[in-house]
């Protein structure tokens, strides 16, 4: 078995597949948008933890997209726990009261559940987030495990597609590499042959 320090290496490269752009990870806004509607939470985010960083790879509501140090994440403690995490009060959290997003009074309460990836690895985390403190039942964190569920489907479809989309171009340039030609040349290949000035192919052509 290997140490902890090995299994977060693995962990992150994992993790690292997953950190994806914008333009990628469009097909979860509507699934974000539903979990929001359905916990009545202003703010729901898929975020990926590498070794050192926590990606936003797609958000609804306020806040933006980016990265943070993994040491003031939430997310960080759903990742390495291997478990949901509800915080119903940051301020008052001895765990969470000093990071800075409590601080500046963005986040107030969180709920976050793990993210599981192709590799059998937590990569990060789906989670809900209040600027203000709030009950957290345990139907919301029910609920939002099942949308976690989804959320992880998308996600493995997304990095499949990306997969095979590059593993194309790199099958192109592979061959443009080895010498094929990009087109056929006439006269050149496949028994073709160069018109005789004065003539097409087909029939003669007479110069005024």
């Amino acid at each position: 078995m290997g140490n902890a320090v090995d299994d977060d290496g693995a962990r992150s490269a994992s993790a690292r597949r997953y950190v994806m752009d914008d333009d990628l990870t469009a097909r979860l806004e509507t699934v974000l948008m539903v979990v929001a509607e359905t916990l009545e939470f202003p703010t729901v985010r898929v975020n990926v933890v590498d070794d050192d960083r926590q990606h936003t790879i797609r958000l609804f509501g306020t806040g933006g997209t980016g990265s943070v140090p993994r040491s003031e994440a939430f997310c960080d403690t759903v990742v390495r726990t291997g478990h949901p995490v509800i915080v119903q009060d940051a301020a008052h959290d001895p765990r969470f009261a000093d990071f800075p997003a409590v601080r500046s009074g963005e986040i107030g309460s969180y709920l976050g559940v793990p993210l599981v990836g192709r590799e059998d690895l937590v990569i990060g985390a789906i989670c809900t987030v209040d600027s203000t403190h709030r009950t957290i039942t345990s139907h919301q964190l029910r609920v939002l495990l099942q949308f976690g569920k989804i959320v992880e489907r998308q996600l493995d479809l997304i990095r499949t597609a990306t997969e095979e989309h590059l593993a194309v171009g790199a099958a192109a340039g592979a061959g443009r590499q080895g010498g094929a030609p990009s087109r056929p040349l006439v006269g050149l290949v496949g028994g073709a042959r160069r018109p005789r000035p004065g003539h097409r192919f087909g029939r003669p052509h007479r110069t005024p």
